[in-house]
């Protein structure tokens, strides 16, 4: 399981992705909208990895 995670986090990663919580990744600067977008209740696209998505 560790390996997974730790193939999905530098694939996010390749593709210019960071991780800024303990399971949230984003684009450096889209950090803060995506929270804004949440709490707003705004649809978003989202994609899920792992076992619990």
């Amino acid at each position: 399981m560790r390996a997974t995670y730790s193939d999905a986090v530098e694939m996010a990663a390749d593709m210019g992705f960071r991780m800024y919580m303990q399971d949230y990744f984003a684009r450096p600067g889209a950090e803060e909208r995506y929270l804004g977008l949440m709490l707003e209740n705004v649809d978003v696209d989202l994609i899920g990895v792992g076992p619990g998505s």
